[in-house]
């Protein structure tokens, strides 16, 4: 019998399927964080941080919403952070499912130098929403480990963004 090429083994032997995303909500393993930031300065730069918990990991997208551009996005893996102290609420898609995600975000960390660029994007002025991940795109996150999104405003003036990251978890 051919493999099926939507599902792979995880390291712990079982397979899943990243092919039908209405199963996953409903089984309450997918999750989104979400925030608006007003006033970001000319310049200046917003980091968001993700420690992933020691369970199996997809990122499944990062959506970005901006009053103009344009901006930077830069996606790091690993690198030297300072966690940030505004923690930011990480939501269970299925509103009915008691199942809590073990992984952390936090607004602002300090301190980020080093680790692997894993992704840049630009978003150019005039455009108002870009995906840097598509839904199409799936990427398993290491365990235990810090990934950072940062927004850079290169426009000159003041900038009001919002961003949405869903991923999902498994044992």
């Amino acid at each position: 019998m051919a493999e099926d090429p939507y599902k792979f083994a995880t390291d712990n032997g079982r397979f899943v399927s990243v092919q039908n995303m209405d199963v996953e909500i409903q089984a309450g393993h997918f999750y989104k964080l979400n925030n608006k930031v007003t006033d970001l300065g000319a310049g200046s730069t917003h980091s968001i941080q993700l420690k992933t918990a020691d369970k199996f990991s997809f990122l499944q997208n990062i959506k970005i919403n901006i009053s103009d551009g344009p901006i930077d996005i830069v996606i790091r893996e690993e690198p030297t952070i300072t966690d940030g102290t505004t923690e930011v609420d990480i939501i269970n898609l299925n509103r009915e499912n008691p199942l809590v995600s073990q992984a952390v975000a936090y607004n602002n960390p300090s301190g980020i130098s080093g680790g692997t660029f894993i992704q840049r994007h630009f978003i150019p002025a005039g455009k108002d929403t870009a995906f840097v991940l598509e839904d199409n795109t799936h990427w398993i996150l290491k365990r235990n480990t810090d990934y950072t999104v940062q927004i850079v405003n290169n426009s000159g003036q003041l900038l009001t963004f919002s961003y949405t990251i869903v991923y999902h978890e498994h044992e």
